[in-house]
């Protein structure tokens, strides 16, 4: 951690040098108190006379500040007229010494807070800036999709720390303020100090008591100054980084928004989860309005019978009485009336925003014309408006609520009200809380259904000003679509439209000549590499061009909606036979097929089948062939490889990462161990250097530390894992060996019973006199 050192000038045209708070208390009273009084301050002080006012750590500032608060309690408990009349000095003068040590008390505290505020910062500087380093490298946690509701918190969390931003800034120009006015104030006392050292010389004795002791006090002044001078420069310092930080903050966010705007998606979930909220809040609201219109109810006919009442009295007291029993029911009943108009007004809210949520996921989806566009945004600037309008008038009311409760309270305080006016007075200012938490509610609303509004301007006005190349071709697209879907015939109540008979006839094309290209490769291939014969491969081509010409043209013919009942009778009785005759054969020779066309397995691969790891030679017509580490082949049926879990350590491609577990005894020094696994992994050649290896601490266990180090490695052979990591395990054990890190074994703790005495015995053992 940075030190700070703040350092008290000493004055060289003085006779004696002031080298701490408690030695400038010392200087002042020590000489004047009575010699009693002041050897016993005289030991405390001794203590840190020598030693020069320089801050370097919070510890520091704390011995500091428990010096100055024990020589200030020594001060405080000694009657100030007694230390007075002792001293030559007034009590005024007592006073105001105390009064500055206070200060500088003040000063202290104020310098800890704003080198704990500097070093909090940093941390969060820290911390932020590796967010921006993980962002930059992996992206965002969230993986797209979006929905509206995640881009808004977004938004939410960027509006409030522009407004953080805003804050600090006007913070910082405070502290600006306040630092040039401490440093005049230092300038004015220094001068003032200059001036009183020339009046100290050939000055008459008393007089110069009197001088000296104001000098002490205004080189207390100066030392208070220094320091908040230096806690607000550390505080200006703070919030420099703090303005820094939000900097970073901000710019990442805004990077995070446009990443979440371009991969938006019209989340169906999302909308139907915010229509039902809207919708659960509607019906409570409404089931208060019922409630609120009930107490109504019952509040009028309160309010005839106070009425009646006050008709009725006739002494002064029963008049006053009765007058505030009317005045309170009276503020109720305006509570009831506006708290169900409130209620009403937010369902209007309620309303607005789900017309809102419907229009932006409408806009994300891109199912509004410009137009329409543009007219939600005229609509939504007007509303915008209106609700600024509302809010303003919510907080007036709020502001005269919270006079008309204040001026209530203050009836409450005379003296002379009586209990039973008092109680009214409580009725009525319960009801002018109940319409000021009801309008503070209402007016949470309404700001949460103009960020609402907001959002939606901002992504409309983004919709219009940045408009997409499918904006742009929206008019083309639409006629397009219209030609494409156009009916030409009908059959079996099926459409086909011309889209359809283009797609028939692109797939017929293209399935046709891929068909060719792709089995005249094969049969090359097949020639080339197989022992099959010349006329055996043309047989195999030809069945396999007509197998697939028909499968395209039954493909093209059904896309366009042509009955296929024709062929209906050959595929059952294909069906037939291959379910009946040859089922694992031919379950085997298409699972071949499979594995060729989909390609989980390759040739060379390193797998796993049953706990057998082995490498595959060949990919054959019914079965594979795998040859084990102990060099025996495995022939493996290819239906296998599609029912059962196969592990293909070498599928994308042929680095792995493996671990190594070890246990260290407790006691051990886990970051040494970190450091001995890493190095043991990186003096291995075959350990990859990127991904770099890395040490999980995974667990306290019953009889060890257990570290687990994990590395990346490349295999091409059967056991070259397990010989790497033998490798690595050698070299894990020769440096444990160096650094004199111990493995764990096994161990067990043995409790003694303790509710009863131990029974010990002394043995006096014979000794052979023979032996010596």
């Amino acid at each position: 951690m940075k030190t700070i050192s703040i350092s008290v000038p000493l004055d060289k045209k003085r006779n004696f040098p002031i080298c701490s708070v408690a030695f400038v208390l010392f200087l002042v009273l020590g000489v004047f108190l009575l010699p009693g009084f002041a050897q016993n301050i005289q030991k405390d002080v001794d203590q840190t006379v020598e030693k020069e006012l320089s801050i370097e750590t919070i510890e520091s500032i704390d011995k500091t500040l428990q010096s100055l608060n024990t020589t200030l309690d020594k001060i405080t408990n000694t009657p100030i007229d007694k230390l007075a009349s002792e001293l030559g000095l007034t009590s005024d003068q007592i006073r105001k010494k105390i009064t500055g040590l206070n200060d500088l008390n003040s000063a202290y505290v104020s310098l800890k807070n704003a080198l704990l505020g500097l070093e909090k910062v940093k941390k969060e500087q820290q911390t932020i800036q590796q967010s921006d380093d993980l962002y930059r490298t992996e992206g965002m946690i969230k993986k797209p999709p979006y929905s509206l509701t995640f881009h808004d918190s977004i938004q939410a969390e960027i509006s409030v720390l522009t407004k953080n931003k805003k804050n600090i800034e006007l913070t910082l120009g405070i502290l600006k303020t306040n630092i040039e006015d401490y440093k005049n104030q230092l300038s004015e006392k220094e001068k003032e100090i200059r001036q009183l050292k020339e009046e100290l010389n050939g000055t008459p004795e008393q007089k110069n008591v009197q001088n000296a002791f104001e000098l002490e006090l205004k080189e207390v002044s100066v030392q208070h100054l220094q320091l908040m001078i230096r806690a607000l420069g550390i505080e200006t310092n703070r919030y420099n980084i703090e303005n820094n930080n939000a900097v970073i903050k901000l710019k990442l966010l805004k990077e995070q928004e446009a990443f979440v705007v371009s991969n938006i998606t019209r989340d169906k979930e999302d909308l139907n989860h915010q229509l039902e909220l809207i919708q659960t809040k509607e019906i409570n609201i409404k089931n208060e309005i019922s409630k609120f219109r009930n107490g109504q109810k019952l509040i009028e006919q309160e309010l005839d019978k106070a009425q009646q009442n006050l008709n009725k009295a006739t002494l002064e007291q029963e008049r006053n009485i009765a007058q505030t029993i009317l005045k309170a029911r009276e503020e109720w009943r305006k509570t009831y009336i506006v708290v169900v108009e409130l209620k009403q007004d937010a369902l209007v809210l309620l309303n607005r925003q789900k017309t809102i949520w419907q229009q932006r996921y409408a806009i994300v989806k891109g199912e509004l014309p410009q137009s329409q566009e543009k007219q939600i945004k005229d609509e939504t600037e007007k509303n915008i408006t209106s609700l600024n309008q509302t809010l303003q008038m919510q907080q007036n009311y709020l502001v005269n609520l919270q006079k008309q409760i204040s001026a209530i309270e203050g009836l409450i305080q005379e003296e002379g009200v009586s209990a039973s006016i008092k109680n009214n007075f409580f009725i009525e200012m319960d009801a002018l809380r109940k319409q000021f938490e009801r309008r503070l509610e209402f007016q949470s609303m309404i700001v949460a259904t103009d960020q609402i509004e907001r959002n939606l301007l901002a992504q409309i006005e983004k919709k219009i000003d940045q408009p997409s190349v499918n904006d742009h071709l929206s008019g083309f697209r639409q006629t397009v679509k219209s030609l494409w879907n156009m009916e030409i015939w009908v059959v079996d109540q099926k459409s086909v439209s011309v889209g359809k008979v283009f797609i028939a006839l692109f797939i017929l094309a293209t399935g046709i000549i891929f068909s060719r290209f792709f089995l005249h490769h094969i049969h090359k291939r097949i020639l080339a590499t197989s022992q099959f014969k010349e006329t055996t491969a043309s047989a195999v081509h030809k069945a396999l061009s007509y197998f697939a010409y028909l499968l395209v043209f039954l493909f093209a013919l059904r896309i366009v909606n042509i009955p296929l009942t024709a062929f209906a009778f050959l595929g059952g009785a294909i069906a037939i036979g291959v379910g009946f005759g040859a089922q694992n054969l031919i379950n085997n020779f298409i699972s071949g097929f499979i594995i060729l066309g989909e390609r989980p397995i390759h040739i060379g691969d390193l797998i796993e089948v049953e706990g057998v790891l082995g490498k595959v030679e060949e990919i054959g017509a019914r079965c594979t062939r795998v040859r084990t580490g102990e060099n025996v082949h495995k022939l493996v049926p290819n239906s296998s490889f599609l029912e059962k879990n196969i592990t293909n350590w070498t599928l994308s491609d042929n680095r792995i990462r493996t671990k190594v577990v070890v246990g260290l005894s407790y006691g051990s020094p886990v970051r040494t161990v970190e450091e001995a696994l890493l190095k043991a992994a990186k003096s291995n050649p075959n350990v990859l250097e990127n991904p770099e290896p890395f040490v999980l601490f995974s667990d306290f266990g019953d009889n060890s530390l257990v570290f687990e180090l994990y590395f990346w490695v490349v295999i091409r052979m059967v056991l070259e894992k397990k010989q790497i990591e033998s490798q690595v395990r050698f070299e894990i054990d020769a440096l444990f060996r160096q650094e004199g890190l111990v493995i764990a074994f096994p161990q067990r703790d043995i409790h003694f019973d303790n509710t009863t005495p131990l029974s010990i015995q002394m043995i006096q053992e014979k000794i052979d006199p023979h032996v010596r």
